[in-house]
């Protein structure tokens, strides 16, 4: 591992990025086929070191919708959260989409702060009025997050 790291870390920034992104294109036609050897996390991995911020995002946003599909919700939040900083440039609507997701997943997990935090930046980037949670119980902000969404919709 110490000559791995060596040789790693003598070559120029340029040369690690084509490696990386030879190795990201790899794991996502390995995924494309349904390859169930590879996670998403490789390609996330690959496409962070080659400074690829979009396309890591989305490999990043896919891991946490497997972790909260297994109930791994405090994972979920984790790779939710480092895909949103990992790519502040994202169009809103996609944004909104996934500070939705990592609203959900925080409620889910009882906290309530970041919950109404990352639900209300998800409904104005959706350009619809932010809403103010009155309610301090779970099933409260859940209910309103509900109604604010079905009145958003219709």
């Amino acid at each position: 591992n110490i000559v791995k790291e060596v040789i790693y870390n003598s070559m120029l920034f340029a040369q690690r990025k084509q490696i990386h992104q030879a190795i990201a294109k790899l794991a996502e036609e390995r995924l494309k086929f349904g390859d169930t050897d590879v996670d998403v996390m490789v390609p996330a991995f690959h496409w962070l070191h080659a400074r690829e911020s979009s396309k890591a995002a989305t490999y990043l946003n896919q891991a946490g919708d497997e972790a909260l599909l297994n109930g791994s919700y405090n994972e979920a939040i984790k790779f939710y959260k480092q895909a949103l900083d990992t790519d502040r440039l994202q169009d809103p609507f996609k944004r909104g989409k996934q500070t939705r997701k990592l609203g959900e997943a925080c409620l889910i997990t009882g906290n309530i702060t970041d919950a109404t935090t990352y639900l209300q930046e998800s409904i104005s980037l959706f350009d619809h009025k932010a809403i103010t949670f009155q309610s301090r119980t779970q099933d409260g902000i859940a209910q309103e997050y509900v109604n604010n969404m079905q009145n958003w919709i219709n």
